[in-house]
């Protein structure tokens, strides 16, 4: 699966539900956090290719507190692969999505 198409994939998604300066609501961010899982995981599966996906998202209000982050994987580097988004243009909250796919 091409990275800069998994790019594609999940942008749209963030955009659709956050993008822009959407102010931030308590109330929705889980309502966000699952509509671009979805929505990302519609298109992924849409591929019918032989992989698993894994999609994250944490939605972070900015308020100047700190923000880490930090994965590990162990797979094959010939099939298996992860895309990671930073929305960092909102003004009001910080998205991070990821995506991790591995060959069946």
């Amino acid at each position: 699966i091409n990275a800069e198409y998994m790019g594609v994939i999940v942008k749209d998604a963030v955009d659709s539900v956050v993008g822009g300066n959407v102010q931030y609501d308590q109330e929705k961010v889980g309502h966000w956090i699952n509509s671009i899982i979805e929505t990302c995981m519609k298109r992924l599966t849409a591929f019918n290719k032989p992989f698993k996906f894994v999609v994250t998202c944490l939605i972070m209000q900015k308020t100047g507190a700190g923000l880490h982050m930090a994965s590990s994987t162990l797979w094959d580097i010939s099939c298996d692969n992860l895309f990671l988004h930073k929305e960092e243009s909102n003004k009001f909250m910080y998205c991070v999505t990821t995506v991790y796919w591995t060959a069946l």
